[in-house]
């Protein structure tokens, strides 16, 4: 809201004119009074490319080219000098035969005028362009770089079929597109749960080292004796093996035909250890190879819900 101490601007309905114009035409805006200006401040904007012209020696001896007449490479800078480079009205108003695509226009302007850039530049004794860093000719809207004619018209060709397409194909692309983000984010998944983020697997201990801590050679203190018998107890407890996993390595031992206690000598119970350790090492990959499998399956199944055939393309 205005304040009561803030004056009103005054604005007057005033004449103007623009240089941009040259049939002196004068028109009428909205301006505050006692503000002139000395020309439309727009006019800036009305900028046109410089016209392409050359010689007839500069055409004979650098752009003469045998798809084109020179009737035909005039009408053609004529209308980019009058059109300012608007390739859909000039490919309409250019009438001469053959025919010719937008693409061929473009070609033959940026050909035209990059050749007579540098030719201008070599001859006024500036040396060679080097390609690798082109000389941009801002007037006639060209640089030294050639004009692509196959890159050109093949995505002007992409483009076209692009824009052919029906509602059915459109329709198929994006269902194909929805499915897709569907598969990759299942896979973001997966990849994610086999960097230790799926509890209880990825973040399992070496099982070998589990069970070479559990079964360890004691170290006999000096004048302390210590029985070789003790060394058959199975480690129990908390830091020890649970009931169940005693229970599969007896049957294990049981199905290998090893006694439940042999003979107790130094020899006989450092294999006795040994066996035992591979035993817990083996139905501990068990049951970690278990539980890999049970959730591969269970992924499995959550992509071909949500992304179709996604889960037959993980099994192959």
């Amino acid at each position: 809201a205005m304040g009561k101490d803030q004056k009103v601007s005054k604005w007057v309905w005033a004449p103007f004119s623009s240089t941009a114009r040259n049939d002196g035409a004068n028109f009428y805006h909205w301006v505050k009074a006692g503000v002139e200006y000395p020309d439309y401040p727009f006019a800036r904007f009305n900028v046109h490319l410089d016209s392409v012209e050359y010689s007839e020696d500069e055409y004979s001896m650098y752009l003469a080219n045998s798809e084109w007449t020179r009737s035909d490479t005039d009408l053609l800078m004529g209308l980019c000098r009058r059109l300012d480079l608007r390739w859909a009205v000039i490919h309409d108003r250019f009438t001469a035969t053959p025919p010719r695509t937008i693409d061929q226009l473009q070609h033959r302007y940026y050909s035209v005028a990059s050749r007579l850039a540098h030719v201008r530049l070599t001859l006024a004794a500036a040396g060679p362009i080097d390609p690798s860093n082109p000389i941009s000719t801002l007037g006639t809207g060209s640089s030294s770089q050639s004009f692509n004619l196959s890159y050109e018209s093949e995505r002007r060709r992409q483009l076209e079929v692009a824009w052919s397409r029906s509602k059915e194909e459109e329709q198929e692309e994006s269902d194909l597109r929805k499915e897709l983000k569907l598969v990759e984010a299942q896979l973001r998944k997966l990849k994610k749960a086999g960097k230790g983020e799926e509890p209880g697997l990825a973040s399992q201990p070496d099982p070998h080292d589990a069970a070479n801590s559990l079964f360890h050679r004691p170290q006999p203190a000096a004048g302390v004796p210590y029985l070789q018998s003790a060394r058959l107890e199975n480690p129990v407890g908390v830091n020890g093996l649970s009931k169940t996993l005693i229970k599969k390595m007896s049957l294990v031992l049981a199905e290998l035909e090893v006694e439940a206690r042999p003979l107790p000598t130094k020899a006989v119970v450092d294999m006795y250890d040994h066996l035992r350790k591979s035993v817990v090492t083996l139905l501990t990959l068990q049951k970690i190879a278990s539980k890999k499998e049970s959730l591969l399956l269970q992924k499995k199944i959550e992509i071909n819900r949500a992304g179709g055939d996604a889960g037959g393309t993980l099994e192959q």
